[in-house]
């Protein structure tokens, strides 16, 4: 599980980052055929949606993910749980819970669900 949990922090940390070519294959083959997101919205976006929105976004160095944690769901599929931190202009850091579903097909990590919670006040 250890190798899971690395690769994992990677691979979260390469997609909320918008750095695509620290993932093999790019983006469409990080996201599952079924992806499907909860964004901090609410919005549901799709695969599709979230390669679309993604393609345009340039890569950022301001991110960093902190309390990551993996948990065994059943063969070949895992939940990271973590908090995002993405710094702001005036030095703040927005903060959101973030959890993801992976699973492990065709020898790769694909996400097949994730959903980011924000953080604020005295709930953090």
């Amino acid at each position: 599980m250890t190798d899971a949990r690395e690769n994992l922090l990677a691979l979260e940390l390469a997609l909320a980052s918008r750095h695509e070519s620290a993932i093999e294959g790019g983006y469409g083959a990080a996201l599952a055929e079924e992806f499907v997101e909860c964004g901090q919205s609410g919005r549901r976006w799709t695969r599709e949606a979230t390669l679309a929105a993604m393609a345009g976004d340039p890569p950022r160095n301001d991110t960093t993910i902190e309390t990551f944690e993996t948990a065994e769901l059943g063969p070949d599929l895992v939940l990271a749980t973590y908090d995002l931190l993405v710094a702001r202009a005036d030095r703040s850091e927005a903060r959101s819970r973030r959890s993801s579903i992976w699973m492990w097909r065709d020898r790769r990590w694909q996400l097949r669900y994730h959903q980011g919670t924000p953080v604020s006040g005295e709930w953090g």
